[in-house]
């Protein structure tokens, strides 16, 4: 009796378990994460003639010479050179906007090593305007995300979505890679 009785209790938790897992969603994507994105693909031009020579000087590699090329927006993630635009907008939008709101805080922060290096305590002042800067910046992040979004249509903001899961932990989301051949 006790055998059947843990035979049943196992299966109803493997039967649980396996539901949990199925309806769960893919974990969001942290602001920084995104940012990284952005910044990444706010150095992008697009969208680019076909066959077109890579803009610049050659790309080096230990300072030798390679014949590596920076990946499309387009190649790296699926995406069409409308919505490739869409992400270089949206990036370089939030770019700007993040990088002067970093200027505006080089005061505070200036003054917080100050502190630190005269073993001072950080003051509780500058310490919340630093957070709320911080929390500035997430949504500054965020909300350049929401406007990606509303820019596409929801399947083809999810291969986006998916692109960033799938290169975060990566350390680049677009590296060089080898030229096509025509």
């Amino acid at each position: 009796m006790n055998i059947r009785l843990m035979r049943v209790s196992a299966g109803l938790l493997l039967l649980g378990a396996s539901s949990a897992i199925l309806s769960q969603t893919a974990p969001a994507i942290d602001s920084a994460v995104y940012f990284s994105f952005f910044r990444e693909a706010a150095g992008h031009v697009v969208p680019r003639p076909p066959g077109a020579p890579p803009k610049g000087e050659p790309s080096t590699l230990n300072g030798d010479s390679t014949d590596l090329v920076p990946q499309s927006i387009q190649d790296a993630m699926g995406i069409t050179d409308e919505e490739a635009k869409a992400v270089v907008d949206e990036a370089t939008a939030c770019d700007e906007e993040i990088n002067a709101l970093e200027a505006s805080a080089h005061a505070l922060v200036f003054e917080s090593r100050l502190r630190a290096a005269n073993d001072e305590k950080p003051s509780n002042a500058i310490a919340n305007q630093l957070r709320e800067i911080e929390a500035r910046r997430a949504g500054i992040i965020m909300n350049h995300v929401e406007r990606l979004k509303a820019s596409l249509d929801a399947a083809r903001f999810k291969v986006i979505e998916d692109f960033i899961r799938s290169r975060q932990n990566d350390g680049v989301f677009f590296p060089a890679v080898k030229p096509k051949k025509l």
